[in-house]
Formats: structure tokens, C-alpha cells, sequence
């Protein structure tokens, strides 16, 4: 049984790291040797309950910058002992960050990895500074952080992309995340984030296009699928194959998980955008509201969005799905006496 303040403890997590501490316990290094000292305090941090984590490994990075006048060089040095104890540091502090916020430490997180990158000028951390400072809705200076960074480090470029994208600049967006695509093409999040960056400037054909890269990328992928549908649903300029594609794959999808109510909402709103009233009957007989809460209520919005389009004939799938949606609360309706 784990003690109260092993309780939360995420060192086990690392298991290299992990019997490196308890090897160290009798005789933990002290601050003359930098480097291992730096190792112990954030594997001393993981395995502390995140009440008090932060606070840990915070006071220790700031014990370490006033050490000495450079602490590069034993940064470097702590992250090739963390590497082959099988982790990075940068890692490490990754996973610190996240209990930090998760524990509504952020700000104190924050402060202390932009002390540490503001000391080794490396992009690892002040990425994770920018991070932080994203996750805790401190845009401004998520910005400022990114672009302290001239190194082609995608990440910082992606996250930069987010930032400007979150903080209405759409414009700026689009140029940070084509940089990050270049840098590393093979990473999706700056393609599925630009996608969203051309819908906010209405720029469909861009928008349907990095789409398309994203599908081959991810595979079969519902979040893009939503992307696509709504990058349809933007404007007139879409092609054919590019809707009929779009169409089958939420028809995939909802195949396997027909109780995505989401999903079916959206699929059903292309259907009408596009006027085909087959593909809705399609979508109808495929959902399953057994698994909604609050089914009739869903599905009279869906059938509102229908009669949206105008044309009587999509009353009758109106129809079909409240009355799909009165059958089964009927089967759940309580036997009276």
C-alpha cells in the first residue's frame, strides 16, 4: 500500500529515473555537482504529491540559475544523464508543466521555465514556457515567448500558429503554420490547425485542399471528416469528388459508431447544404439514439435544421427521426398500473 505522499507520485512513470532516485536516496547529490543535483530535484519533483511538486522543482530551478553565471553547460549535462536513464529533460519538465496546470500552479510554472530558458537559450524550453503560458489562456505572452525563438524549431512555430489563431489573427496564423509544415511536414497538427485558420479567413479552396493532405496524413480520421464539412459548408467553391468523399467517409464512420451524435448532426447538416436528401435517409437509418441523453431534444434541433433548407420534402426525414426518437422513449416509457 502506497503511503499519502507517494499517493500521486509519477517518478514510477520513468523507471530508469526511478531506480536512480532510490539509489541516490541515502546520499542525495548536493548543488556542487550541478548536473546530478538538477536529475535528483526533478526526480525528486515527480515523485512528490502535486500539492506541493511545483512549488519543488520551481525553487530549485531558481537555487540553480543563481549557482552559477551559465548554467548551459550543466543543463546540457543533466539531459545526457536524464537519456540514458532512458528520458529527456525537457521531457520531464513536459510532465511537470501539465501537473503544474492540472493543479492550477501554472503561473508558477510559467515564471520558472521562462527563468530556465531565458538562462540556456535553448528552444526545448522556451517551448515549454510558451506552452504553459498557451494552457493557462495567456496568449500575449505565449506570443512573445514563441518569438524569442530564430531556431527552425516546428513546434514553437505550430504553437506560434495556435496562439495568433486563438487571439484572432488569423492572418499571422496561416504564415506561422505554413513555416511549421515546412519544417515538418509529416506532423498533422499544423495541417489541421491551418485548416481551421483558412475557415476563419474564408478561404475555402485552401482550406479544402489542406484537407486533403491531412487525410493522407491521419487515414481515416473523424475530426478531419468535421473539418471537411465544414470547409464545404464555407462557400460555393468545393469540387464533386471532394463532397462525395467527405460524404462516404462520415458515412464510415457512423457505421462503426452510430452513436455519434455529433457526427450525425453534422453529417445530416452537409446533406441539406448540399441537397441530397439520400444521403440523409442514409444517415437516419444509421444513427442510434439509445446511448443520448436527452434524445427527442437532439432530434427536433436536427429536424429544425432541415426545414431550414426550404424544400418539404426533407420533412418527411424530419419526421423519421423524431418519430425514431419517439419509438424508443416509448421502449424506456415506465409501466403503468
Amino acid at each position: 500500500m502506497q503511503s499519502s505522499e507517494n499517493s500521486h507520485s509519477i517518478l514510477p512513470e520513468f523507471p530508469k529515473l526511478f531506480a536512480w532516485y532510490s539509489a541516490h536516496q541515502a546520499k542525495p547529490p548536493t548543488i556542487d555537482n550541478l548536473p546530478e543535483f538538477h536529475v535528483w530535484i526533478v526526480a525528486k519533483s515527480l515523485r512528490a504529491p502535486e500539492a506541493s511538486r511545483c512549488r519543488l522543482w520551481a525553487e530549485a530551478i531558481e537555487e540553480i540559475i543563481n549557482s552559477c553565471s551559465s548554467i548551459l553547460e550543466s543543463v546540457i549535462e543533466s539531459d545526457r544523464l536524464t537519456n540514458d536513464l532512458g528520458v529527456s529533460l525537457s521531457d520531464i519538465y513536459s510532465k511537470l508543466a501539465e501537473s503544474a496546470i492540472r493543479y492550477g500552479e501554472g503561473q508558477k510554472a510559467f515564471k520558472a521555465l521562462q527563468s530556465l530558458a531565458d538562462q540556456t537559450d535553448l528552444a526545448a524550453f522556451r517551448f515549454l514556457s510558451a506552452w504553459t503560458a498557451f494552457n493557462i489562456d495567456q496568449l500575449p505572452a505565449c506570443i512573445a515567448e514563441c518569438e524569442k525563438v530564430n531556431d527552425p524549431f516546428a513546434p514553437i512555430h505550430t504553437l506560434l500558429g495556435q496562439a495568433y489563431l486563438e487571439s484572432g489573427m488569423a492572418g499571422d496564423a496561416i504564415d506561422s503554420l505554413k513555416v511549421a509544415i515546412q519544417l515538418a511536414p509529416s506532423d498533422p497538427l499544423p495541417l489541421v490547425q491551418l485548416v481551421k485558420a483558412y475557415l476563419v479567413t474564408g478561404i475555402q479552396i485552401e482550406a479544402c485542399r489542406t484537407v486533403d493532405q491531412c487525410r493522407k496524413l491521419l487515414g481515416p480520421n473523424i475530426e478531419i471528416e468535421c473539418l471537411a464539412a465544414m470547409s464545404i459548408m464555407a462557400g460555393p467553391s468545393r469540387t464533386e469528388d471532394f463532397c462525395q468523399r467527405t460524404l462516404i467517409a462520415l458515412e464510415k464512420h457512423l457505421s462503426l459508431q452510430p452513436w455519434d451524435f455529433e457526427a450525425f448532426s453534422l453529417s445530416m447538416e452537409l446533406a441539406a447544404e448540399l441537397n441530397m436528401k439520400n444521403w440523409a435517409e442514409k444517415y437516419t437509418q444509421m444513427v442510434d439514439l439509445s446511448e443520448i441523453e436527452r434524445p427527442l431534444e437532439l432530434a427536433k434541433q436536427v429536424a429544425v435544421l432541415l426545414k431550414k433548407t426550404g424544400d418539404r420534402q426533407w420533412h418527411d426525414i424530419s419526421r423519421l427521426i423524431i418519430d425514431k426518437t419517439l419509438a424508443l422513449t416509448k421502449s424506456f416509457s415506465p409501466i403503468k398500473n
